[in-house]
């Protein structure tokens, strides 16, 4: 009976030690491990939680804000990353959202992305999905010389890119729409201030909005507004409505379709070889139409519209277009004219044709 109590002591050691070494030398399973990104200088306010997707896809979810500086490059990509709070890009850093889809749900006063001194936000074949409170929208806001490239990208639901203070804006081949408008009627899109600038080429997108001293510059693109007291370059584009407001916006728009635009106080817009279907001007606003195709046009108090006819007799005659049925008129009387003048040379030639062979 002792013999057979101390083998079995023996066998329960040597299964036990076999057990600890397989255990240390097993591969292990279904462990994420931490990204690559440099990110010794990111403040976390609140853990991040890793899960695999697949071999490289990867679920993130973060609850509260966080700020990366110091020059620094925080790279999402491949990932579903769920952002429950703010980031905060300061100091000449970088955040790249790379073939990700990126669920930002900001605190209540909206602020998703706040970039800071030169700054830099990178969006690259990725989704970004604004999630917001109630009547806010979810912004992403360039400060002081910061930057922001969106390219073959969407962005959905209720937001907006916002620069302030010198910074810039370039959206390319990138979709950015949704059906959400808050009360003030600003649906999503692009805003610029203090001398900053948006450049949106080849994109859809619902709205761009240009303050200030600040300008824009639309080409190949599909614009649901366009709202602007500064300066405005819109070529080869699609754009359902602008509004001219304050100050003295200038537009100057080229080979493009506008379902409507409305200028008013002292804006001024010059359309060329472009097509509108309804033109509003009021104050003391100018419209310029060269080579244009339009429908109907309203002025009041000073405004002024001005249209460009390419006349066979004279060329290019630029007048009021409150000139045109006057000009129509004279030009049916000259046309009149021009034709019995004919007749009569014509008539008289022949009569002293038929005289002279009578002799």
């Amino acid at each position: 009976m002792q013999r057979l109590r101390t083998q079995i002591g023996s066998n329960e050691i040597i299964e036990t030690l076999l057990f600890l070494v397989l255990l240390v030398t097993a591969s292990p399973t279904n462990v994420t491990p931490y990204p690559t990104s440099a990110i010794r200088n990111v403040r976390f306010d609140a853990a991040i939680s890793w899960t695999n997707i697949g071999n490289q896809y990867q679920n993130v979810t973060h609850e509260g804000d966080f700020v990366i500086s110091d020059n620094e490059t925080f790279t999402i990509e491949n990932s579903e990353y769920h952002m429950n709070g703010k980031i905060t890009v300061n100091d000449t850093s970088t955040l790249i959202i790379k073939n990700s889809k990126f669920f930002t749900v900001p605190p209540w006063h909206g602020d998703s992305i706040v970039l800071m001194n030169q700054a830099h936000l990178v969006v690259t074949d990725a989704t970004v999905i604004f999630r917001h409170a109630e009547g806010f929208a979810c912004e992403i806001l360039a400060w002081d010389d910061a930057r922001v490239n969106i390219t073959y990208s969407t962005l959905v639901s209720y937001g907006h890119v916002v620069a302030h203070n010198n910074s810039a804006i370039y959206v390319g081949n990138s979709t950015m729409t949704t059906s959400t408008t808050t009360n003030f009627g600003a649906p999503s899109g692009v805003a610029t201030f203090d001398a900053s600038t948006s450049a949106i080429e080849n994109s859809t997108i619902d709205g761009v909005f240009v303050w200030d001293t600040s300008s824009a510059s639309i080409r190949n693109s599909a614009i649901g507004i366009v709202r602007s007291s500064a300066v405005v370059n819109i070529r080869n584009s699609k754009i359902e409505y602008i509004e001219a407001w304050d100050d003295a916006p200038a537009f100057h728009i080229e080979d493009s379709t506008v379902k409507d635009a409305n200028f008013i106080r002292d804006a001024s817009a010059h359309f060329t070889d472009s097509s509108l279907s309804k033109i509003s001007a009021y104050g003391n606003a100018t419209v310029w139409l060269i080579g244009c195709t339009y429908g109907g046009i309203e002025t009041r108090e000073n405004a002024t519209v001005f249209v460009g006819l390419d006349l066979p007799l004279f060329g290019l005659v630029v007048i009021q277009h409150n000139w045109i049925p006057i000009l129509q008129l004279i030009l049916v009387i000259l046309i009149v004219a021009i034709v019995i003048t004919v007749l009569l040379i014509v008539r008289r030639r022949r009569t002293r044709r038929i005289k002279k062979e009578k002799l």
